[in-house]
């Protein structure tokens, strides 16, 4: 007999519609990230508990999301080199991550009122309320 696994693709996939989703519903459509450059560890190293990380290595936004869209207009039936591709996603998603944490207001016109940044806040939480 097999153990289940830690979690199915289909959950996984569920999951990052969701979230994407709520990506799409705060930021728009189109994603714009104010910081390019970002500390980057090696996943052999972040999961390599044992040792403190050396922080060597940088990533940059701009190179995950080119990557993303090339990767995006090969040919479905062509090789998928999964580590690649994951390393590009998860920049994507730490600066998907970061945004959220530190959003840029839109540009405004002189008397407009900034919503964008209160309603950012308003809906970050860091806890579930519970459902009853």
């Amino acid at each position: 007999m097999t153990t289940p696994p830690d979690i199915t693709v289909a959950e996984l996939r569920t999951a990052i519609g969701r979230v994407l989703d709520a990506v799409e519903e705060q930021f728009g459509e189109e994603l714009r990230f104010p910081v390019d450059y970002y500390w980057a560890i090696p996943v052999e190293d972040a999961y390599a508990t044992y040792d403190t990380p050396k922080l060597e290595m940088m990533g940059q936004v701009s190179d995950d999301t080119a990557s993303v869209r090339a990767f995006l207009d090969e040919p479905t039936d062509e090789y998928v080199s999964i580590v690649h591709e994951c390393a590009h996603l998860r920049g994507v998603l730490q600066a998907i991550e970061h945004l959220d944490l530190n959003p840029v207001p839109p540009a405004t016109e002189p008397g407009d009122t900034d919503t964008h940044t209160i309603s950012c806040h308003r809906r970050r939480r860091w806890w579930r309320p519970s459902r009853r």
